[in-house]
């Protein structure tokens, strides 16, 4: 094959086969988006079922749009002069950096509606709960107040309780009220008995679709890292994340480990700063103090002076009275 055959098929293949892979990516990204907009409309945001549906809808079609933007970076690598191609890939390779993180956000997503979900069917099986035992308790009260085998059993029509058989109404009452309590007894232990609790069979269903899309937003979340090409370094973000000699990766580990020595040294020097103010409060307060203790002692001198000084006027005094 000569020189100039092989540049008309590359000719060729940037003319006809990238555009209609570029054209095919655009078509299943767009297919997803219509996939993902009726099975997630009308949008109930804090309905823990409708989030768990939108979160699996996201993770179990993304394959289409992961193909989507593998035949836009090929589209791209084929033709590469096609400048409209090539913006496509720089366009959806930034929105396939996002998509990632979206994914990624899908997480907190899942166990928040997980927790919701099982709060709000504990809040509500306690009401029923509640509701049941009073009718129960009603039930006990009129079965207790009847007075008559008839009476009774209109009791227990009247709350919609369970009907003893008419072959037991010739039975003495005491027999007949034993039997209406054991029957709603047994009614409302079935009752308890059926209502299931996060730990039993029927929750395992949901925990177990809830992994799974978690699993699957995780993966999908690394496959866009995948497709999220970065001009600059000629590498994918996923690249770039497990490769430690990064710049992405030196300015994730190395920008924080600045920061944190910048915030300790400042530490320091506020706390040096702090320290030299107290020791020069220190130092005024002993100089304060020492001058008024020699204030105090040359006050206490004085009026020492002064003492001795009146005793020995009083004591010349005397004698000069005592003079004849």
């Amino acid at each position: 094959m000569t020189q100039d055959s092989e540049q008309a098929r590359q000719v060729q293949i940037a003319g006809t086969v990238a555009p209609m892979l570029s054209d095919l990516g655009l078509a299943l990204i767009g297919l997803y988006l219509v996939i993902i907009g009726f099975d997630t409309f009308p949008p109930r945001l804090l309905d823990p079922l409708w989030m768990l549906t939108t979160a699996s809808t996201l993770c179990n079609n993304v394959s289409i749009p992961l193909v989507g933007m593998a035949s836009l970076h090929l589209a791209g690598a084929l033709a590469p002069m096609n400048n409209q191609l090539r913006g496509r890939q720089t366009l959806f390779s930034r929105l396939a950096l996002w998509a990632s993180l979206g994914l990624l956000l899908l997480l907190p997503a899942i166990g928040y509606a997980n927790w919701r979900g099982i709060r709000n069917v504990s809040t509500s099986n306690t009401q029923a709960i509640a509701q049941v035992k009073r009718n129960a308790d009603r039930l006990f009260a009129a079965i207790e107040s009847a007075s008559t085998s008839k009476d009774l059993q209109l009791r227990l029509g009247r709350l919609q309780g369970p009907i003893l058989p008419d072959s037991e109404l010739n039975q003495p009452l005491p027999v007949l009220k034993k039997q209406a309590y054991k029957l709603v007894n047994q009614v409302l232990n079935q009752y308890l008995s059926s209502i299931p609790t996060p730990k039993s069979e029927a929750y395992t269903e949901i925990y177990k679709q809830s992994l799974r899309t978690a699993i699957m937003a995780v993966l999908a979340a690394l496959a866009s890292a995948a497709l999220a090409w970065d001009p600059n370094s000629s590498s994918s973000l996923l690249r770039q994340l497990f490769n430690p000699d990064s710049p992405l990766i030196k300015g994730l580990i190395l920008r924080p480990q600045q920061q944190i020595s910048d915030l300790l040294k400042s530490f320091k020097a506020k706390k040096m700063h702090t320290e030299g103010r107290n020791a020069l409060r220190r130092q005024t307060e002993d100089r304060a103090r020492q001058q008024k203790q020699a204030k105090q002692e040359e006050d206490r001198r004085r009026k020492q002076g002064q003492e001795q000084q009146r005793k020995l006027r009083d004591r010349m005094e005397r004698q000069r009275d005592k003079r004849p």
